[in-house]
């Protein structure tokens, strides 16, 4: 009863006043492409992480192996890639992990 009171009881369910936390999303992608000879020298992603978890990005190339750890703002709301560790140019996999929930794609480096 004293849970229910004030609120408490949605706690074990994950919920805080029976209203579930919002996930973790992907807002938007600055650009799918690295250009180091224009303007395009960063790829920022914009997430939406209301839950305040724990945010971490990496970079693969098309084979699978590790090219790079992406930066996270002290926010936790943006993972920026500078193009590092990309030695050719060429499709590389982006994986931004948050909590429990993983967003994937790719992005292109053109040399």
């Amino acid at each position: 009863m004293f849970a229910s009171l004030f609120g408490l009881a949605g706690l074990a369910r994950g919920f805080v006043g029976g209203i579930a936390p919002k996930a973790v999303a992907l807002q938007s992608v600055s650009n799918r492409f690295l250009a180091p000879n224009g303007t395009e020298r960063n790829i920022v992603f914009t997430l939406e992480n209301d839950s305040f978890s724990t945010v971490s990005g990496r970079i693969y190339d098309i084979q699978g192996r590790k090219v790079a750890d992406m930066i996270v703002s002290p926010d936790m709301t943006k993972v920026t890639w500078d193009g590092s560790g990309a030695d050719h140019g060429g499709v590389y996999i982006y994986v931004i992990t948050a909590g429990s929930k993983t967003i994937s794609g790719t992005v292109v480096v053109i040399r």
